[in-house]
């Protein structure tokens, strides 16, 4: 036994390079001969021999179908340019006894060679043997013989489709190995099915090549029975009980899902890649576009069904499900969190605790799943209790090249899928030149995601035929690779051939197949060229009518959003007062929870930061029916009131919050069992409070909220917390590509909030900023002109104008036409509009300019309708408590950034009294001294003499412009020199700009220099903003009453790279040079 162990390690060294794999030290084969030596018996050898094929089997599959290696993993083409990863001991034994083994003679030859290379008695070689660790169940067959093992293993493990699975639990493992010992049996239906989808693939790239040859598409060539495969997790995934899937992917290969799978229609497709589908606004090129559509087929033959026109009586014969491919951009996996999110969200609006009937499914490259983070950051999420959604499926498109980089220089680990094993989920890997390998593979995902709620994936090794698009030549990177690929037919041609020897369809009804297909191409493109699928100027004119609210009953944002004082103690007495719950609080906890019951005693109680915080996020989660409303029905509340919201958390340490401030969720001293007071106000007569303590990542996390933010729709207020708003960087991809303008590419309305500690304590260029420079970057409202005036807002009265036909007059059945569009009921739409244009209810037609006059004022009065976000940097827990319950109750969705703060959430002046929380009050976008909204009122008149500390506005010789902190520092800068003819005027809403406002709180000031003063570098902060939008504000107010425009100054800390200086002597030194200037006015 030894010298024959021996002997085939030697060979197995001499044959590593035809294999091509580096040579290996021979004590690595002395380490295998000492494996097989100890084992002790025959039996222990051969279960060893199982077990290498169990755990190593994926690494010595046939996998490549360019065929460049025969077995193992591709790396490069290039020999030494990248150094393959050493093989271990068993990797290199089994592969060698795969390529040596006698394939093609008899078994008494095959056994006795098995025997010898493994050290086996000679009389095993023909003996059958019972095998209690083999889970294949061969109908009449109990025993095998030892080259029946052997090659059952390798066809099981090895072949064109493998597993990797030994990191899971035993019971995974168990239920794995289950299934690839006992691979599926496929009927001739479903390799007709499969058949057929290979073909309408293979026809639909030809087609869009051939008519659109200078166009990119991303075609899926070479990978092809991705389809397939796909549709086998869908079809599975519905039998199991899955009623939705949300699936997010990147661009390869998405025009064929659109198609094939989605039913998008091939003339909206040829319609896309002509550039003709509209001349009005495209939001995304094709192959980022998204869509909602049924998956249905017949339970007996599997055929597509369209249900439109399928028989009522006989819809029992269908299974259907529903599929919601999500837009994404560029950025390959950005979507992957905001899927998962969106799938949360709508698993609980679903009520699916055990989260099986609604499931996200992930597409991804190969190389973008091994070389980017958001992928890590997505995966980590799976487990965890608050961002669970049941187990993900991930499909990947593994075309081993990334645009032109080969593996060996995109990885340092073997597999592109390696990462995936983080998720404790399997990792299936299937040959895509063998279509059934591929559909099992994804069927058994499928499967075990069902059984277990883990993650899976599905690891489809293809290549590209093409380059990275159709208009890039490959061949001058990867010349071996492509002249392979030229000459590889496709995965259609070697499936159909098959498909027709086995006699599963014969060549006239494959035949007929492909002339149905192309049939359908020619007309659909036909019809594309007929302009069937171009946005007409009424559908454009509506869809805009619709998101900018021109159609809709009057809103406005404000609204009180203010609360009687019995209900602000109902929610603080049953969320603080915790006497009769079984907890034991830490002390600090205790006296935390007594003060702020203390808060809500009167109406001049003061309330800080985090008990407003509280208050907005129980009113918010609070039916109408509890409380003290539901008891006494005669307390005059706005409509608000009765709205209500699920509300969830979360970030880094947002439970307890960064700065100590929050104590959402609690924890007792002894059990360390955790609670939730919001949770808890009135269990069954409330929404859902939900707080989390994020990964600690940015990216993964805010993408994921984004997508909850979608799911839950107008059903929940979603925030999500930075640690420091510094931090927020590390997910500028979420921000820019989603948040800023998810609205403006695919018409997605998200209401999520962004809680971004900001404010400059002296703690350093990392713990300073919240980067509020960079969202203001990204709004979309025009610094030259006022709202309604800009010339995008020109430009869509003039298309409103052209859609309605008319030159000097719009006909009054026009405008009713285009209504129809948007409400259900038009009449009582336009007879206000009639009225809000002056027009006689009688008339039958209308000026244009009137209609222009009415537009551009409906555009200006709701500006923050049409913006694609709103910038909050608020100095009061009042106004907090109101942009929280406004942004809930807005009667559209924004994104709200919130410049959340660090200081001020223990500073005792910046507290709000109980009033300003009390019906009547809202939140106010810039706040004057001495107005209502001033939370430092009560501090402006001597408490002796009754005198007011300001002199009266004329006298004042400056307003200070200013927003959040640096507001508490100029007051007591102000109050310590007994200043007197100075003004605040804080901007608590930055953008969209409110001009009105702006210059409201200006005028109260006739006699008085505007400055603007910010605790940020120069470059930094809002004066980049606010600075040229001020000037247009002035220039409309003072220029059209002839007086003369000063252009307001800059105070504040000098340009600067960093954000920050990391010195406290320094920052204290800046901060009291520019309080000094700023306080300071020339005689």
């Amino acid at each position: 036994m030894q010298q024959s162990v021996w002997r085939g390690s030697s060979r197995l060294l001499r044959s590593a390079h035809r294999c091509r794999l580096p040579r290996v030290h021979p004590a690595q084969y002395r380490s295998v001969h000492r494996l097989i030596q100890n084992a002790g018996d025959d039996n222990i050898r051969i279960a060893e021999m199982i077990g290498w094929y169990r755990e190593r089997g994926h690494m010595v599959a046939s996998l490549d179908p360019l065929g460049r290696v025969e077995r193992g993993v591709w790396q490069h083409e290039t020999p030494g340019l990248a150094e393959p990863p050493s093989p271990d001991m068993v990797e290199s034994l089994l592969l060698w006894l795969i390529e040596r083994y006698p394939w093609d003679s008899s078994a008494a030859v095959r056994g006795n060679w098995l025997c010898g290379m493994l050290g086996l008695r000679a009389d095993l070689a023909d003996k059958s043997m019972p095998m209690p660790m083999l889970h294949a169940k061969v109908e009449g067959k109990p025993m095998w013989k030892i080259h029946e093992l052997f090659e059952h293993l390798t066809n099981s493990y090895a072949g064109t489709l493998s597993c990797q699975f030994t990191h899971l639990n035993m019971e995974q493992q168990n239920w794995i190995m289950d299934k690839m010992e006992n691979r599926f049996v496929m009927s001739g239906t479903y390799r007709r099915g499969i058949l057929y989808d290979l073909l309408h693939t293979h026809l639909f790239e030809t087609f869009l090549g051939a008519n659109f040859p200078s166009s990119k598409r991303f075609g899926i060539e070479g990978c092809e029975s991705f389809i397939p495969g796909m549709e086998t997790v869908i079809r599975r995934s519905s039998e199991l009980g899955v009623s939705d899937i949300f699936i997010g992917m990147a661009h390869r290969g998405r025009l064929a899902v659109l198609h094939t799978i989605m039913g998008k229609a091939m003339g909206a497709i040829c319609c896309e890649m002509k550039e003709r589908h509209s001349p009005f606004h495209v939001g995304d090129v094709k192959y980022h576009l998204g869509l909602q559509s049924v998956f249905a087929y017949n339970r007996t033959n599997r055929k597509r069904v369209d249900l439109a026109n399928f028989p009522v009586d006989r819809l029992h014969e269908i299974q259907s499900i529903n599929l919601h491919l999500c837009p994404n951009p560029s950025h390959l996996e950005a979507v992957n969190p905001v899927v998962l999110g969106i799938t949360h969200a709508k698993q609980n609006l679903a009520r699916d605790e055990r989260r099986k009937c609604i499931m996200p499914l992930l597409i991804h490259g190969d190389a973008s799943f091994s070389g980017l983070g958001i992928v890590h950051e997505t995966l980590q999420l799976s487990l965890l209790q608050g961002y669970s959604v049941g187990g993900t499926v991930h499909l990947v498109i593994n075309n081993q090249i990334g645009y032109t980089t080969t593996p060996g220089q995109a990885r340092s680990s073997v597999h592109a899928t390696d990462l995936a094993k983080t998720a404790q989920g399997p990792i299936f890997r299937a040959n895509a030149n063998d279509p059934e390998a591929v559909c099992e593979a994804c069927m058994l995902a499928a499967e075990f995601r069902a059984e277990f709620g883990r993650d899976v994936v599905v690891d489809i090794v293809g290549y590209r035929r093409h380059g990275h698009n159709e208009l890039d030549d490959p061949t001058s990177t990867q010349p071996i690779t492509y002249d392979l690929a030229s000459h590889t037919p496709s995965v259609f041609d070697v499936y159909h051939k098959r498909c027709v020897e086995d006699h599963v369809v014969t060549p006239e009804r494959l035949e007929s197949w492909k002339q149905n297909f192309l049939h359908k191409f020619q007309r659909e493109h036909e019809l594309a060229l007929t302009g069937e699928y171009e946005q007409t100027p009424m559908d454009f004119v509506a869809d805009t009518f619709k998101n900018t609210g021109v159609v809709e009953e009057r809103r406005t944002a404000q609204e009180s959003t203010g609360l009687p004082i019995e209900s602000l103690q109902f929610i603080a007495n049953n969320a603080c007062d915790l006497s009769n719950v079984e907890f034991h609080l830490h002390p600090l906890v205790k006296q935390l929870m007594r003060k702020r019951l203390s808060m809500v005693e009167n109406a001049s109680s003061r309330v800080d930061w985090g008990m407003a915080e509280m208050l907005a996020f129980g009113s918010l989660t609070l039916h109408e029916d509890v409380g003290p409303l539901a008891m006494n029905p005669d307390i005059s509340v706005s409509p608000l009131h009765y709205n209500h919201f699920r509300v969830r958390l979360s970030g880094q340490d947002s439970e307890r919050g960064t700065f100590n401030q929050r104590h959402a969720a609690i924890y007792d001293r002894e059990t360390a069992q955790r609670y939730v007071p919001l949770a808890n106000i009135v269990p069954g007569g409330q929404d859902e409070f939900e707080v989390w303590n994020s990964p600690l990542n940015e990216g993964g996390v805010l993408g994921f909220e984004y997508g909850a933010s979608l799911g839950y729709e107008n059903n929940a207020l979603v925030l999500w917390e930075a640690q420091f708003g510094d931090f927020a960087n590390n997910a500028q991809t979420i921000i820019d590509q989603f948040i800023a303008s998810g609205e403006e590419r695919w018409n997605q309305n998200s209401r999520l909030v962004l809680l971004l500690p900001h404010g400059y304590d002296g703690q350093g260029p990392d713990h300073s900023s919240g980067r509020l420079e960079r969202f203001l970057q990204l709004m979309n409202d025009d610094p030259d002109y006022l709202p309604g005036r800009d010339p995008n807002s020109r430009k869509l009265i003039e298309q409103t104008v052209e859609a309605l036909g008319s030159d000097e007059y719009i006909s009054k059945e026009r405008v009713i036409e285009l209504l129809y569009q948007c409400v259900e009921d038009p009449a009582e739409r336009i007879e206000t509009m009639w009225l809000e244009m002056c027009i006689n209810p009688g008339e039958d037609r209308i000026p244009r300019s009137t209609w222009e006059r009415f537009m551009t004022s409906f555009l200006r009065r709701h500006a923050e309708r049409t913006a694609n976000m709103i910038v909050l940097n608020c100095s009061t827990p009042a106004q907090y408590f109101h942009a929280l319950r406004r942004q809930a109750n807005l009667p559209y969705h924004k994104p709200m950034v919130i410049m959340a703060p660090k200081f001020l959430l223990h500073h005792k002046p910046c507290t709000s009294a109980l009033s300003d929380f009390t019906p009547g009050t809202f939140f106010n976008r810039v706040i004057t001294d001495l107005k209502d909204a001033d939370n430092t009122r009560h501090l402006s008149h001597h408490p002796t003499t009754g005198e007011r500390y300001l002199v009266d506005n004329e006298y004042v010789r400056r307003v200070i412009l200013c927003s959040g902190q640096i507001y508490y520092k100029l007051s007591q800068q102000r109050r310590k020199h007994k200043i007197r003819d100075i003004a605040l005027v804080r901007l608590e809403q930055i953008a969209p700009f409110p001009h009105d406002r702006i210059i409201e709180a200006i005028s109260l000031f006739p006699n008085a220099e505007v400055v603007w003063c910010q605790e940020e570098p120069k470059n930094m902060g809002a004066w980049f903003y606010v600075q040229p939008r001020l000037m247009t504000a002035l220039k409309e107010h003072y220029l059209s009453r002839g007086m003369d425009v000063v252009r307001p100054r800059y105070i504040g800390r000098p340009v600067s790279a960093a954000t920050a200086t990391a010195s406290f002597g320094i920052h204290r030194d800046e901060e009291q040079a520019l309080l000094m200037d700023a306080t300071t006015v020339d005689a």
